[in-house]
């Protein structure tokens, strides 16, 4: 019996060894899970900066947004929404407001749909500027709402600033036909 109570022994030391070299605790993998928006260079087409924005403002990812926004960059309402807020738009809106406006908006945000560039009614480029018409669409829907739709017009301008292509401004148009401009969601948020 001495001698398998020592097998026994002995087995057990082993299996608690090798268990203790396979069990033992090891450093997390990096990640967790796929990221919802990988941003473009946005290096050599100035269409990255809009594929950039579409992705973050979907993803609800105010950095990446941001790093495509120009450090002087301004938006500039349309009529409509100039009149129907005032007081938002009384002062110049730059960078810090297109910030505030975008925490309040994701804070209040289940879904976002963006297509900032929906259709090209005018295109320039020149050297490292370019100047792009185009009309967009927006579905937002409020956390526990029903969505909302804005759609309008953007005159962007857009030029390289240190290596990438960033908005510079945005100048923001109403359509008519009952649509709302994404000035309307601006100024409503931050009234």
């Amino acid at each position: 019996m001495g001698r398998n109570l020592t097998s026994a022994v002995c087995f057990i030391v082993i299996c608690a060894c090798v268990a203790g070299c396979l069990l033992e605790p090891r450093k997390p993998e990096g990640g967790g899970g796929a990221a919802c928006f990988v941003a473009l260079p946005a290096t050599s087409d100035f269409g990255e900066v809009f594929t950039n924005l579409d992705g973050s403002l979907e993803c609800l990812e105010q950095s990446t947004y941001l790093d495509f926004i120009h450090p002087d960059f301004e938006f500039i309402p349309s009529a409509t929404a100039e009149s129907s807020f005032p007081s938002v738009f009384d002062e110049p809106w730059g960078v810090s407001q297109e910030q505030q406006w975008l925490n309040v908006l994701f804070a209040d945000t289940d879904s976002l749909i963006s297509d900032l560039r929906l259709r090209d009614i005018q295109v320039n480029v020149a050297g490292d500027q370019a100047t792009v018409e185009a009309s967009y669409r927006l579905r937002h829907v409020p956390r526990g709402g029903g969505a909302i739709v804005y759609r309008g017009q953007g005159l962007y301008t857009l030029e390289v600033s240190g290596t990438k292509w960033v908005l510079r401004s945005w100048d923001d148009r109403d359509t008519g036909g009952g649509d709302s401009a994404l000035g309307n969601l601006r100024g409503g948020l931050l009234q």
